[in-house]
């Protein structure tokens, strides 16, 4: 608008086209002032892209590592048990079991394979295996 003189949807529209790297090309012919800008425009889009890509890919990772690694412990923890009790379910009865083996500190690992009861084993941080 203030470089070139367009309107302010022409100018809108040069800006996302060159945000974006779109490409579509100019609306109207620039001056080195405006290639000048468009050059920036295009370059902090690109800079912006990236950032945001960098940013979703790590959480994507960082979210598997975690659940990688928490498998890893929680593995190494069930092999480390002894004289423990293997608890079959975690329905109602076997929740109930869990809750009463917890309160006297008596080792046990869940073998579950529903998802919803696992959820719940998972959230009340007991040793679990999945089958």
């Amino acid at each position: 608008m203030a470089i070139e003189g367009f309107s302010f949807l022409d100018a809108l529209y040069q800006t996302v086209t060159a945000a974006t790297t779109a490409g579509f090309g100019e609306i109207n012919p620039l001056g080195s002032a405006g290639r000048a800008f468009t050059i920036v425009i295009i370059i902090l889009g690109v800079i912006v892209i990236l950032y945001v890509l960098t940013a979703v890919m790590q959480i994507a990772v960082e979210g598997e590592l975690e659940s990688i690694l928490g498998a890893r412990r929680m593995k190494s923890k069930i092999e480390a048990l002894k004289d423990h009790y293997i608890l079959c379910g975690f329905g109602r009865v076997g929740e109930e079991i869990a809750r009463e083996l917890s309160a006297r500190g008596v080792p046990f690992v869940i073998v579950e394979s529903n998802p919803e009861a696992i959820g719940r084993a998972q959230a009340g941080g007991h040793l679990l295996l999945q089958g």
